[in-house]
């Protein structure tokens, strides 16, 4: 977090001391911009020598004119489906309910909305193709206004009688390119009439479907109020005063109903279910090839052992992850298919969840099974009939005593065998919107049943088949980073664990996210949701001049974070992946690292700015002003920020460097944005300054090697031979191991000292961090070899002469000396101190 910030930091100071310079080039290439927009070129005519020239190149390019004038594939499939499209338009304008959509109930309603926006958005991506082919045809025509210009410039030339000649065949050139201009220009011209035309009428059709759409959106919305009035009679009124409507034929014209919509679906989605179907596929070899190499597989992890059993059915996994992704890929599919998804989802279910699920928790998913599938067939009842409402009554009654019936049981168990307490919280909040759905049934608010009662046990289905479904891809996650081509990866191999740790969380994440879209879907308020958070998030929030919306204060900080992560990710997969496998001076990795994080934090802070809808201009002159506070206020932090740029970029010091900075010895750990630093030798961590570490004088002692020479000073007596010496010393260090045989060891005679003849002897070593302990390891070396060679090491000798003394003094001196004296370990006499006084 702390580099991250200094990142930031770094970024922020180099905007901002760039901020003058940026701001003038900016202004100056506004100014150029603005000036060439309102003075274009004049077109030049073209000399006589360069006529025949310069018209093959024009005729090239009108030639590629022509071409793009010509007939565009994807505005003639266009013209060959709109008669289908129409056909579609006037069955849904025939219908009444198109007119007038108020007084339906939220399935039609639902069915309507999404049958006109399927419409629409093919209007719309008709439009997009018909715009980019009117933006295609302008270009070719402003480019063909430039090349006539030219050509009738060239024209004037050839009629004005002060220009040079122009010979008849140029002549005839420049009429016969001027013509070929007229044809192209023609052509083009009708091209674009014809394409106008058709998005003229593409934009009537979806301004009329914009309008019906707004009007099934504000009869949605009286529809939502109007669950807190009752739309029929309470029960026991409507029993007794009207029989019901039920009929075969009823049924029979809802499933065909049915049927229809789910047939013209998938006639206009052919093509993205042609490519769904085919990821899914693959989807299927992968499961299957994955789960034959699972079979014996062992792993310390139980969440993953008790799924391992997944893959031995394939099948009902790619089921299972076709149906929850159908929203992805088809976002307007008709209620219909919805429904049948949910009833076909309990296929798969019932055949994943018994290896996920323990048995104590099968049996309540085998009975809100059931309860949904007997929720799902009161939709073919007639709407409002008594029939139907009794069996929604029915439905909401048995799954209540369920949901009272599982309360019940988790309470009486252990708390580390029960359910997590939000799962069981989340069940009593379920069993109080189906009473709540009871009561309003019984009273005559059959749509509110109806809702609390349908969003109830779809957010039960939708649950299972999110959990299922996360197991499932988490699984073929751990397994996929366990394979042999994942396995060769540096950053997959030696973070294996982790990585399966974070995407299993991001998995969770994701699997709760959709099942509580689906849920407010299911209780039919996402629409409103969502709504209501673009309105919260887009009101923009004034203070005096200053206005701001809570949404772009969230995409600043979303673009940050995502920069953050970007950065963490690069400098991951350079440490793991790239580095090693590339032959790099010492230094230059951690430079690239910190120049790829400053480089996409900045990028990050840009996109963030941005997105938070600041313009940036006013941030450059906002730049251009601070820079020069910056300059005076802020340049020891400016100069050291430029300094840790030199050092990235020159690296005349690295991290891992010995460096000596006066009396500072130590090394190089860490070489920031504004400091560095070097921990000593005694543990210390000192930070440095960079501008120290550029203007001052360091020695650095591994910039080019770690080659350390080592020097040890030796004294031998007087009347020693120093050839024995040299030879002794030589051959002592020769025998260490860490003594380098080039550059060679050498002895020098240093001179004649006051006790001793004085020898340095000078080897080097390739084990620069463990000198110390090589160099005492070679004195000890030394002097034992010397001791063995019989050559005498001698300490220094003083000789004292007195000329004179007091005569008192001399007396207490004598006086002293004859005292008798008990020493426990007297000293013994030595050659260099005799024991005669």
């Amino acid at each position: 977090m702390i580099k991250i910030r200094a990142s930031l930091l770094a970024v922020i100071v180099f905007s901002l001391v760039a901020g003058i310079p940026l701001t003038m080039q900016a202004q100056e290439t506004q100014t150029t911009q603005a000036d060439t927009a309102q003075a274009p070129p004049e077109p030049v005519a073209i000399p006589a020598a360069d006529v025949v020239v310069q018209a093959e190149a024009t005729n090239e390019r009108l030639r590629e004119l022509r071409a793009d004038a010509g007939v565009d594939p994807d505005i003639e499939a266009l013209v060959e489906r709109i008669p289908e499209v129409l056909a579609v338009r006037d069955g849904l304008v025939a219908d009444s309910a198109s007119q007038d959509p108020s007084g339906l109930t939220r399935r039609a309603l639902l069915t309507l909305r999404e049958q006109w926006t399927r419409y629409r958005t093919q209007l719309d991506e008709w439009q997009g193709t018909l715009v980019d082919r009117t933006q295609k045809l302008g270009a070719d025509q402003d480019s063909l206004a430039r090349i006539r210009g030219v050509w009738d410039a060239t024209t004037e030339a050839v009629l004005d009688p002060e220009q040079e000649d122009y010979p008849e065949v140029a002549v005839q050139t420049i009429e016969a390119v001027r013509a070929t201009i007229d044809e192209v220009s023609a052509a083009i011209r009708q091209r674009v009439d014809s394409v106008l035309t058709l998005q003229n009428q593409v934009v009537e059709l979806s301004s009329e479907a914009a309008e019906i759409l707004a009007r099934i959106e504000a009869a949605e919305g009286e529809a939502r109020l109007g669950l807190l009035k009752p739309e029929q009679p309470p029960l026991w009124s409507a029993i007794a005063a009207e029989s019901d409507r039920l009929s075969l034929g009823y049924v029979l014209e809802g499933v065909r109903r049915d049927l229809d919509s789910i047939a013209q679906f998938i006639d206009n989605s052919a093509e993205d279910f042609v490519v769904q179907f085919a990821i899914l596929l693959i989807f299927l070899i992968l499961i299957t090839v994955l789960g034959h190499r699972a079979k014996g597989k062992k792993t310390d992890e139980p969440e993953i052992e008790k799924t391992l059993g997944l893959f031995g059915r394939p099948f009902s996994a790619t089921i299972l992850i076709l149906l929850l992704t159908m929203r992805l890929f088809h976002p307007n599919i008709p209620i219909a298919l919805r429904d049948l998804n949910g009833l076909v989802a309990i296929i798969p279910l019932l055949r994943l969840l018994p290896l996920l699920l323990q048995p104590a928790l099968l049996r309540p998913f085998y009975v809100f099974a059931a309860l949904w599938l007997m929720h799902e067939s009161i939709g073919l009842l007639p709407d409002g009939s008594v029939l139907q409402r009794l069996s929604l009554l029915a439905v909401a009654s048995l799954a209540l005593a369920a949901f009272v019936w599982f309360d019940r049981r988790e309470r009486k168990k252990k708390p580390e065998e029960a359910v997590n307490d939000l799962a069981l919280r989340l069940v009593r909040l379920g069993a109080v919107f189906l009473a709540v759905a009871i009561v309003a049934g019984i009273l005559g608010y059959v749509d509110l049943a109806s809702l609390l009662t349908q969003g109830t046990l779809g957010s039960i289905l939708l649950a299972s088949a999110v959990y299922a479904g996360a197991a499932v891809i988490r699984l073929l996650l751990w397994l996929l980073f366990r394979t042999r081509p994942a396995q060769s990866i540096a950053s997959v191999r030696f973070n294996t664990n982790m990585l399966t740790r974070r995407t299993a969380a991001w998995v969770r994440v994701a699997a709760i996210a959709s099942w509580g879209a689906g849920t407010l879907a299911a209780f039919d308020i996402l629409r409103p949701t969502v709504d209501i958070t673009l309105t919260v998030l887009t009101t923009p929030l004034s203070v005096g001049s200053i206005s701001i919306a809570l949404g772009d204060i969230l995409a600043f900080f979303l673009a940050i974070w995502v920069a953050t992560l970007a950065a963490r990710f690069t400098r991951f997969i350079l440490q793991q992946d790239v580095y090693p496998h590339l032959k790099l001076p010492r230094g230059v990795p951690g430079a690239i690292t910190k120049l790829s994080t400053y480089f996409i934090i900045g990028l990050g802070l840009v996109v963030a700015v941005a997105a938070a809808g600041i313009d940036l201009s006013s941030i450059a002159l906002l730049a251009g002003a601070l820079g020069v506070g910056i300059g005076f206020g802020l340049q020891t932090i400016v100069s050291n920020f430029i300094s840790g740029l030199i050092l990235m970029f020159e690296r005349p010091i690295q991290e891992g460097d010995t460096v000596q900075l006066d009396t500072l010895r130590g090394t190089v750990r860490n070489i920031g944005i504004r400091a560095s630093t070097v921990r000593t030798f005694e543990g210390a961590e000192v930070l440095v300054p960079n501008a120290d570490l550029i203007a001052g004088r360091v020695t650095n002692w591994t910039l080019s090697d770690r080659l350390r020479r080592l020097d040890i000073l030796v004294g031998v007596a007087y009347g020693s031979d120093p050839h024995q010496v040299k030879e002794v010393l030589l051959e002592t260090v020769r025998n260490n191991p860490d003594c380098l045989k080039s550059p060679e060891p050498y002895v020098l005679f240093q001179g004649f000292g006051d006790s001793s003849l004085d020898f340095e002897l000078r080897f080097w070593t390739g084990n620069f961090d463990n000198w110390l302990t090589i160099k005492s390891d070679a004195t000890f070396d030394v002097h034992d070899a010397l001791k063995m060679a019989g050559v005498e090491i001698p300490f220094p000798q003083r000789d004292l002469h007195v000329k004179s003394i007091d005569a008192s003094a001399s007396e207490a001196v004598v006086h002293e000396v004859a005292k008798p004296r008990r020493l426990e370990n007297p000293p013994r006499p030595t050659p260099e101190e005799p024991s005669d006084r």
